[in-house]
């Protein structure tokens, strides 16, 4: 039992509860204490980025990691190949071994694999060899899902029409499924740049087979599809694998609409909303930022022949859409964007910022105080090295092994008035943790401000007598508030 004793396990245990009881009367979510106004909601979402969002900087993988380490996201994206410097397993294995030490899932992308689509290009072969290749590089960095798209709204109306290219993409996607089952690998292909509707895409990943393939759900190219995000949610999100996620404005034009992406926050999608129903439809997924700065593109809907793209567009859809244009207004530039000496530094400086005050916006409105259930075992010293994390049932993540540990004794829902809302811990009553620990944050007043996760130091575990709580009882749980290390 990594060198703890039933004798320290419960004094430990009875030490954590002792604190937490006398703490749970300060609760930050009793209305009360908080001028009776209603808590943020709690949303365990993963936050990341997709590596678009930063294209001006040139990064290689190395680089993006090192910048997600440094923004604390949960998960990075590279949407395209050639961010890697190699193929190799050793250096894929590398990268993985490296992004799992600091806590953050590597996704991987590329881009059109349709054949008969303008954007699909043979830089790394045929279609079919293209996927193979992805697959492996996913399955190598440990990337759950292996993101690709069709092609871009110019689809629609070129070689032979949209339903051309969903059958030839179907043909390719079909040769990836032995690989995709046996890796564990999902390819999920993205509603990206006007190609394909929600629905058109919903119909193209039943076709090819739900089992390995599903979508990449992209809230901003929903509006160059004439759809609105939230009703575009309801139809993707069941299929959704990851996302690539950014904010949009959409108002009224002499001959439809104009439309322009925005920094998160700063357009008319209500994500309040959105958040509430993607913890729903897509639970675990990870909620990629996308952040793309532009000026505003027309779609003169209003003008027969923009319907010559969309001949089967379904008339619930395109009035969600006329409704965002009819309550929007076009979008202020943030205060602060940033400018350089050239366009390619501004270029950089303005996509940094852009994303880094999107991820500001959702860690603050949308996923404040998110909470991560678990007992962090650490050594009996105050500042000691967390030495493995005790999960809701008893299982032990440990650096050297894993081990089951029955707890009814300790935990019995009746024995405890354990409250189920977050509430402050005194940091003098705990041992914090240590800078060997993956994803941390210092603790800040008497609130912890970290997640826990497999312990990074090494060496044997003994008097693993102290324990910080994140305690789960039944369908109850408590969370401790602050930054989640995010």
């Amino acid at each position: 039992m990594i060198g703890l004793s039933r004798r320290d396990f419960t004094t430990g245990m009875l030490t954590a509860l002792g604190g937490t009881l006398l703490s749970g009367a300060a609760s930050s979510e009793n209305p009360v204490q908080n001028g009776g106004q209603k808590p943020p909601p709690k949303r365990n979402i993963p936050l990341g980025f997709d590596n678009f969002s930063v294209r001006a900087w040139g990064w290689n993988a190395d680089q993006l990691l090192d910048y997600a380490i440094r923004l604390k996201v949960d998960s990075v994206l590279f949407s395209n190949l050639e961010v890697f410097d190699s193929f190799e397993d050793p250096y894929l294995r590398g990268l993985r071994d490296r992004a799992e030490a600091r806590g953050i899932k590597i996704q991987v992308g590329t881009v059109s694999l349709c054949p008969s689509s303008e954007a699909f290009n043979p830089k790394f072969g045929s279609a079919e060899e293209h996927l193979s290749l992805l697959l492996r590089v996913a399955e190598k960095v440990g990337s759950p899902v292996a993101r690709c798209y069709l092609g871009h709204g110019g689809d629609r109306v070129k070689g032979g029409g949209i339903r051309v290219h969903i059958d030839n993409m179907i043909k390719v996607i079909e040769t990836g499924k032995d690989q995709a089952l046996r890796s564990g690998v999902k390819i999920a292909i993205e509603n990206h740049a006007g190609d394909l509707q929600a629905w058109e895409l919903a119909e193209l990943i039943e076709k090819a087979g739900k089992d390995f393939v599903g979508a990449t759900m992209d809230s901003g190219n929903s509006v160059w599809t004439l759809e609105d995000p939230l009703a575009a949610l309801e139809i993707l999100g069941p299929y959704a694998a990851t996302t690539g996620m950014r904010d949009s404005a959409v108002w009224q034009s002499p001959d439809g609409a104009q439309v322009q992406w925005t920094n998160m926050g700063r357009g008319q999608v209500d994500w309040n909303r959105y958040m509430d129903r993607f913890q729903e439809l897509c639970p675990g997924v990870a909620f990629q930022l996308e952040i793309i700065s532009g000026g505003p593109r027309g779609f003169d809907y209003y003008k027969p022949e923009f319907w010559q793209a969309f001949p089967e567009a379904r008339a619930r859809d395109l009035a969600g859409f006329v409704r965002m244009a009819a309550n929007g207004k076009p979008p202020v530039e943030p205060e602060g964007t940033p400018s350089g000496k050239d366009e390619q530094e501004t270029s950089r400086l303005k996509q940094s910022f852009d994303l880094e005050q999107s991820l500001s916006y959702c860690r603050d409105q949308l996923l404040p105080g998110s909470a991560w259930p678990g007992i962090v075992l650490t050594d009996g010293r105050r500042g000691g090295k967390p030495r493995g994390l005790l999960l809701p049932g008893g299982a032990i993540i440990h650096e050297h092994h894993s081990h089951s540990l029955p707890l009814p004794f300790l935990l019995s829902p009746s024995s405890f008035p354990l409250p189920s809302s977050s509430f402050p811990l005194p940091s003098s009553s705990f041992p914090l943790p240590s800078s060997s620990f993956p994803r941390k944050r210092e603790s800040s007043g008497k609130a912890f401000n970290w997640i826990p996760g497999p312990a990074a130091s090494r060496g044997p575990s003994s008097n693993a007598s102290f324990i910080h709580l994140f305690l789960r009882f039944q369908e109850r749980v408590l969370f401790l508030r602050g930054s989640t290390g995010r």
